[in-house]
């Protein structure tokens, strides 16, 4: 936990921020806990996403439409992985394929930009 500078960059942060999604189970503990929520940005365009967020929190969607909070990892030009945030080990990577390059393909991308500890009154 930081001191986040004041409220002019809280504002800026939500000023491009798409919503909030709730987080369900343990898959990215301790980074959000089931229960709290995302600060989710626009949604950008899958090529965007891998030019500029290689290593960052996402929501990604698939071809098949699963949606997944996981850490964008691009292992190949063909090949993307989604890690998981949870520090255990205990959920596995989901590994997709570039867009359009395969059968699974990462199709949509939303960047992830904090955690919300509970909702605002």
């Amino acid at each position: 936990v930081c001191e986040c500078g004041g409220e002019a960059v809280f504002t800026s942060l939500v000023a491009d921020a798409l919503g909030l999604v709730e987080v369900v189970g343990q898959s990215a503990e301790p980074h959000a806990l089931n229960g709290q929520y995302l600060i989710v940005k626009k949604e950008i365009t899958a090529a965007e996403a891998l030019k500029t967020l290689d290593g960052k929190p996402i929501i990604a969607a698939d071809t098949d439409d699963n949606r997944y909070f996981k850490r964008l990892r691009i292992v190949a030009p063909d090949r993307i992985v989604l890690e998981s945030l949870d520090s255990g080990g205990d959920y596995g990577p989901v590994v997709l394929s570039a867009p359009g390059k395969g059968k699974n393909c990462l199709e949509r991308v939303w960047p992830v930009a904090g955690v919300l500890f509970e909702l605002p009154n």
